[in-house]
């Protein structure tokens, strides 16, 4: 009877399918040896492997996250249209093309390039500064009592005879930063369309 108890408290924790390989191992075993071939054969399935769904949570954007689906609202390219990303929602091949252009960090560093490029063809169109200088001088002995008083005024007129040829060369590099990222921009979303298609094709 003890063993029949035994073998019942066991046969509870399991499934139905346990239930049953544990009734047919019983069935093949003495009575006096029921308990513990319960107890390992519980133990056994116990081990096995069971899937159950486990789906991962839905976490709060952080701002980092945010910060990249503003920027792929905004986001403004021939080859590339705006759009508004929803977390937990599924993603087309154009939004996973304008969440690596806006996050590849190789592409920010490229951008902040060209903002820096953009400023320097700025500041090279620039007319130079004007300088301005004064002095005072007392007299402490001597038979004129009146003080010594300076000023200059200095304009550089080298930097204003080359100033269309800095322009020119710092336009022409802002230029060239700016086509470097345009061709990087176009390489990595044309690359995230690519391998976005190859993984729903797989799906």
């Amino acid at each position: 009877m003890a063993n029949g108890f035994a073998l019942a408290g066991i046969a509870d924790l399991v499934t139905e399918w346990e239930r049953a390989v544990l009734q047919f191992t019983a069935s093949l075993i003495p009575p006096r040896r029921q308990a513990v071939a319960a107890l390992a054969t519980a133990l056994l399935l116990g081990a096995c492997a069971r899937y159950r769904a486990d789906p991962l949570p839905v976490a709060p954007a952080g701002p980092v996250m945010r910060n990249v689906l503003r920027d792929a609202a905004a986001i403004q390219r021939p080859f590339l249209r705006p759009v508004t990303i929803a977390p937990g929602q599924p993603l087309d091949p154009n939004a996973i093309a304008a969440i690596a252009v806006v996050a590849n960090p190789d592409l920010v560093a490229l951008r902040a390039r060209a903002g820096v490029a953009e400023a320097q063809a700025f500041a090279a169109g620039l007319l130079p500064d004007p300088t301005f200088g004064a002095g005072f001088d007392s007299i402490l002995r001597g038979p004129d009592p009146v003080p010594n008083i300076t000023g200059n005024l200095g304009f550089s007129l080298a930097a204003l005879r080359s100033r269309a040829s800095v322009l020119a060369r710092a336009k022409a590099s802002a230029r060239q930063v700016r086509l470097d990222l345009a061709w990087a921009e176009w390489q990595t979303a044309g690359q995230a369309r690519i391998q976005t298609v190859r993984v729903l094709a797989l799906a």
